[in-house]
């Protein structure tokens, strides 16, 4: 499970338990889901009550960028990277996520980059 799982979990539980409130429409509307982000899911992140296990491969050819220095690639070997828990896992091959937010500044998509 992912954060947008975790979150969506989160906000179904509290449609239910608000169901038969005052509060019961808001809480099963999209304001429901900015509720569930502030009041459970993210609170239980940053507790770090809300970990999952992730394994990490690397298929073929890839780099690290050591985010202390950022100015260089270092070329990783294929097989396995990371095995653990973590919070929050994310990889990407292009710099931008939705809306232009920069979340991987040096991933390029051309070959060999």
């Amino acid at each position: 499970q992912g954060f947008d799982a975790f979150l969506l979990d989160d906000y179904k539980r509290q449609a239910k338990a608000t169901q038969n409130t005052i509060i019961g429409p808001l809480m099963r509307s999209v304001g429901g889901y900015f509720f569930a982000m502030a009041l459970r899911t993210l609170p239980a992140y940053l507790r770090r009550k809300r970990q999952m296990r992730v394994k990490v491969e690397a298929l073929s050819e890839c780099a690290y960028v050591d985010p202390r220095r950022g100015d260089a690639a270092i070329p990783v070997e294929t097989g396995l990277l990371y095995e653990g828990s973590a919070t929050l896992a994310c990889a990407g091959s292009t710099p931008f996520y939705g809306g232009g937010m920069r979340l991987f500044p040096f991933a390029r998509s051309d070959k060999g980059g």
